[in-house]
């Protein structure tokens, strides 16, 4: 995530400077994303947008684990 961050920020930059720059600022703006994602709890949320929430999350983890079995099966065949 860090490396195709930093390679936009280069290309659109005009594809100068130091790449370190691209690179920090890149794990800058992918840091300050995380944060703003670990704010937004279940605990902080209403009761109707954490059940939604937790209902989403529940979807993907089943759409995961059928995707999963589905690679395990085509393996063994």
């Amino acid at each position: 995530m860090i490396r195709q961050r930093a390679y936009e920020l280069w290309e659109s930059g005009g594809r100068t400077a130091d790449p370190q720059d691209h690179w920090y600022r890149a794990e800058r703006e992918l840091n300050e994303t995380t944060q703003e994602r670990s704010e937004a709890t279940v605990e902080n949320a209403s009761p109707a947008a954490a059940a939604e929430a937790m209902g989403a999350v529940s979807a993907q983890s089943a759409a995961v684990g059928v995707a999963q079995k589905r690679s395990r099966s085509k393996r063994t065949t």
